[in-house]
C-alpha cells in the first residue's frame, strides 16, 4: 500500500499522460502540514481513515515573495487603526480586545490614515496667534463621541494617540478649560467673597472697644473705660512721649458720656502706670502744684489727687513736677531708669507720705542728699545703679526702713554703726569700693536682717569681732572678695545659702556643721586644704560646691554632695573600727590610726 510522501519533500505534480497512478492513501497519524502551508487548510481536506476512498493528494501553493520596504510602510500606516489592543487579565497574560467596528471620521475620511489626515490639515488651516493650527485644535477638542455618536474603542485612541503629534498634546497645566462666561456663578462669587470692613459708622456709646473708629486710640479709649471702672490707669508701653491729653479729659462729661461706665459708677484714680515710654517733661498743668482748697475755691480738680502708686520707670525724664509734693495719698513712686539728678530729691522728700521709693539706674552721684531723712514712712528705698559715695548720717531717721538696695555704687563706707541701728531684714551692697571689715567692733549683732549681699567688694572680713550674731539670717552672699576668715556661724541657724567662693579661706568657719537649715554651700576657688569632720552629718545639705581648692584626695572636689557624705562617713567608721585582738580600743584614734584607715590626708 503506498505511504505518503515525506513532510520536508513537495509532492509531485500530476502528468498529463494516459499511465493513471494509484493514489495515496493519507492517514491522521502520517499527516504533516509543512511549515509553509497555508492556514486555511479545513478538516474536510484530511485523508479518511478508510483505505477503500481513495483521495488525491494536496496541491500546496509555494510561499509568498517578501513584500518591498515602502509597501510595508504604507500597509503599517494604513492598518496603524485596525491593529488589536491588548488589555491585561488578572492572570497577567494578555488576551485580545473584543475586535470593534471602525468608527467612521467625522470628515468623511474614514480610508485616510490618521497621522496623514492631520498632517494635510495642519498645512491647509491657518495658524492661530499661540502657534497651533485651528482645524487640528478643533479636532482634539471634538469628543469622538460627539463625531461618530458611537464610543470610543481602544484600538481607535492607541491609533489617534500615535498619529496626533506629541507637541499637539496640551498638558492639564498649560492648556486650562474654557468656560462660557455664567452671569450666576459670578453673582454667586461675589456674594461670598469678603467684604473690606468701613469704619464710617458714627460714634456711640454702645461700642466700648473703639471697633468702628478710625482714629487709632481704640486701645487709649478702652483704658480710660477701664480706669474709669476700677480707678487703675495703665499707658506703659505705648511709644507715647507726653501724657495723652485724653488722660486728662478723662473725667470730663463729654468723655464719660461717651464712654461705657456711667457717671455714677466712675472712681478716683488710686494707681496710675506710665512706663516704659519716651517721656521727657511732665508740665506742672497734670501735676499743679497747687492745694486742693485753692484748686476747688478756683473751680478746678486735680483727677491725680488721689494716686497711691505713681511709676515713671524707664522713660527720659530730666526733672519731675514740683506738684508731687501734693500727692497727700501717695505711697509707692517708682522713677528707675530716668536721668534725674540729685536735686530730685527737693521734691521727693516733700512726700511724707511714701513707703517705696525706687531711684535705680538714674545719675545720682556723690552723697545722697541728707533731704533722704524726711521720709520718715519709707520701708524700701531702692538706690543701685548711680554713682553714690557714701550714704549721710540723716538715713538713721528712717526707723521704719526694711529694704535697702545700694549696689553698683561707689560707695566705700556704709556707715554700718548706723545701718544696724536700722531695723533691716534685706541689704544689698555689692559691686562697690567697700574695704577692710564691714561691721565695726562695736557691731556684734543684727537680729532681723534676713539677706546680706556684699559680694563684689575687697572685703577681707566682715567683722574683727569674733561674736557677730545673726540669728534671723537666711542668706549670705560674700563672693569675689578677700576673706581669709569668716566669723563663728553657730548661731546663724537660720542659714539657707552661702556662697563664699573666690575668696582667699583657708579652713571652713566656725560652727559650719552645726547650721542644721543650711542647704547650699559654695567655697569654690579658695585654699581650703582639709575638710571638718561633721559634713557626713549634715542632713539638710544638698550642694556643697568644693572645686578650685587644695583638697587631697582631689576625687572631693568633684564628687556630689551625696557620695562625698557616704564616703566620709565610710572613712569615719573604719577610723573607729576595733582593733584585730578583739579587744575594744577606749582610747579615741591617734594620727598613725587615721593615717592607716586615710583620713589623716583629709581631717
Amino acid at each position: 500500500m503506498p505511504t505518503a510522501a515525506p513532510p520536508d519533500i513537495a509532492p509531485k505534480r500530476r502528468t498529463t499522460s494516459n499511465t493513471t497512478a494509484a493514489a495515496p492513501l493519507l492517514t491522521p497519524g502520517a499527516l504533516r502540514l509543512h511549515p509553509t502551508t497555508p492556514p486555511c487548510l479545513r478538516l474536510s481536506d484530511l485523508a479518511s481513515p478508510d483505505p477503500r476512498c481513495p483521495i488525491e493528494p494536496l496541491r500546496v501553493s509555494p510561499p509568498p515573495p517578501p513584500p518591498r520596504r515602502d509597501a510595508v510602510r504604507a500597509s503599517f500606516r494604513g492598518s496603524t487603526t485596525r491593529k488589536l489592543s491588548y488589555s491585561s487579565s488578572r492572570s497577567g497574560m494578555p488576551r485580545p480586545a473584543s475586535p470593534t467596528k471602525r468608527p467612521q471620521s467625522s470628515y468623511g475620511a474614514s480610508s485616510i490614515p490618521g497621522s496623514t489626515l492631520m498632517r494635510r490639515l495642519s498645512t491647509a488651516a491657518p495658524k492661530t496667534a499661540s502657534g497651533t493650527n485651528t482645524a487640528a485644535a478643533s479636532h482634539r477638542s471634538i469628543s469622538p463621541t460627539k463625531q461618530t455618536g458611537r464610543p470610543l474603542t481602544a484600538a481607535h485612541s492607541r491609533a489617534r494617540s500615535i498619529a496626533e503629534p506629541r507637541s499637539a498634546v496640551p498638558t492639564p497645566r498649560s492648556v486650562k478649560p474654557s468656560r462660557a462666561p455664567n452671569a450666576s456663578a459670578d453673582l454667586s462669587k461675589s456674594r461670598l467673597a469678603p467684604t473690606k470692613p468701613s469704619f464710617t459708622a458714627a460714634k456711640n456709646a454702645s461700642d466700648p472697644f473703639g471697633q468702628t473708629r478710625d482714629d487709632g486710640k481704640g486701645p487709649l479709649r478702652k483704658k480710660l473705660d477701664d480706669a474709669r471702672r476700677d480707678g487703675r490707669l495703665n499707658i506703659a508701653a505705648m511709644d507715647t512721649k507726653c501724657i495723652p491729653p485724653e488722660v486728662m479729659q478723662m473725667y470730663d462729661s463729654e468723655a464719660v458720656q461717651a464712654g461705657s461706665v456711667p457717671w455714677n459708677e466712675c472712681v478716683d484714680l488710686v494707681r496710675f502706670l506710665a512706663g516704659d515710654n519716651d517721656i521727657e517733661t511732665i508740665g506742672d498743668d497734670i501735676f499743679p502744684d497747687t492745694s486742693i482748697e485753692e484748686l476747688q475755691d478756683n473751680g478746678g480738680s486735680n483727677q491725680f489727687g488721689g494716686l497711691e502708686t505713681l511709676d515713671l520707670r524707664g522713660n527720659l525724664l530730666v526733672h519731675i513736677p514740683m506738684g508731687l509734693r501734693r500727692l497727700e495719698r501717695l505711697t509707692s513712686l517708682n522713677l528707675s531708669r530716668n536721668k534725674l539728678e540729685n536735686w530730685c530729691m527737693d521734691v521727693i522728700s516733700q512726700i511724707p507720705t511714701l513707703r517705696e521709693l525706687n531711684l535705680s539706674d538714674n545719675a545720682l552721684s556723690l552723697e545722697l542728699p541728707p533731704s533722704i531723712g524726711n521720709l520718715i514712712e519709707l520701708e524700701s528705698l531702692d538706690l543701685h545703679g548711680n554713682k553714690l559715695s557714701s550714704l549721710p548720717k540723716s538715713i538713721r531717721a528712717l526707723k521704719q526702713l526694711r529694704s535697702l538696695n545700694v549696689g553698683n555704687n561707689r560707695i566705700s563706707d556704709l556707715n554700718m554703726d548706723i545701718v544696724t541701728l536700722l531695723p533691716l531684714t534685706e541689704l544689698y551692697a555689692s559691686s562697690n569700693a567697700l574695704t577692710g571689715a564691714l561691721f565695726p567692733m562695736s557691731v556684734t549683732q543684727m537680729p532681723r536682717l534676713q539677706v546680706l549681699s556684699i559680694a563684689n567688694n575687697s572685703i577681707a572680713s566682715l567683722s574683727f569681732s569674733p561674736l557677730l550674731s545673726f540669728p534671723s539670717l537666711r542668706r549670705l552672699d560674700v563672693s569675689c572678695n578677700r576673706l581669709f576668715m569668716l566669723p563663728d556661724m553657730s548661731t546663724w541657724q537660720c542659714l539657707n545659702n552661702l556662697l563664699c567662693e573666690e575668696n582667699s579661706l583657708e579652713a571652713f568657719p566656725p560652727g559650719f556643721t552645726s547650721l542644721s537649715s543650711l542647704r547650699n554651700a559654695s567655697f569654690e576657688h579658695n585654699n581650703i586644704k582639709d575638710l571638718v569632720d561633721g559634713i557626713q552629718d549634715m542632713d539638710s545639705l544638698e550642694t556643697l560646691a568644693l572645686g578650685g581648692n587644695t583638697i587631697r584626695p582631689t576625687k572631693y572636689m568633684t564628687m556630689s554632695t551625696e557620695q562625698l557624705k557616704m564616703d566620709l562617713a565610710k572613712k569615719i567608721a573604719l577610723a573607729q573600727a576595733p582593733v584585730e585582738s578583739g579587744q575594744p580600743d577606749s582610747s579615741p584614734p591617734g594620727k598613725s590610726d587615721l593615717e592607716h584607715s586615710g583620713i589623716g590626708e583629709t581631717f
